[in-house]
């Protein structure tokens, strides 16, 4: 999954969709609402090793991602 063997990888699923009523509860989200889940899932090579289900409210959080760009070699 990376160049470095020994690095690790955690590709995100990104997604908006209204929380499960629990999520819902606990974020005090009132009705209709959406949330961001990320879906994050932690690889050493191939094999995974951890696992997050990430869900915030979409008008309390801004989401930022760095993507690392290579040159050519």
């Amino acid at each position: 999954m990376a160049d470095d063997p020994d690095a690790l990888v955690a590709p995100d699923i990104v997604s908006a969709q209204s929380p499960l009523a629990a999520e819902a509860r606990e974020l005090a989200l009132p009705p209709g609402s959406l949330a961001i889940t990320i879906q994050r899932t932690y690889y050493e090579d191939t094999r995974p090793v951890e696992t997050a289900d990430i869900v915030v409210p979409v008008d309390r959080h801004e989401i930022v991602y760095d993507i690392p760009i290579r040159g050519e070699p």
